[in-house]
């Protein structure tokens, strides 16, 4: 999406995730979602944000309980030159 003042990006994902060998695979349930902007201080110089979530969580007997969470993000300029 564009506007006048910048930019906005979204995304979700989700899906299964399997570790271990074929026989005794260890499942997870996968989600991540992302959102960014940026914004445009000239006609070579954008502003820029971006955050990201991401998630497992066990699918299984074996796993259930387990979970792993991670956050990352990133902001900085991007210039042309």
């Amino acid at each position: 999406m564009s506007t006048d003042l910048g930019e906005c990006h979204a995304s979700y994902g989700f899906g299964t995730r399997e570790f271990g060998i074929a026989a005794d695979n260890d499942k997870f349930k996968n989600t991540a979602m992302q959102l960014g902007a940026a914004y445009s201080l000239s006609k070579r110089t954008k502003l820029y944000a971006v955050y990201g979530s991401s998630k497992l969580k066990g699918d299984t007997a074996a796993t259930a309980g387990l979970q792993w969470k991670e956050t990352q993000y990133a902001m900085g300029v991007n210039h042309s030159f």
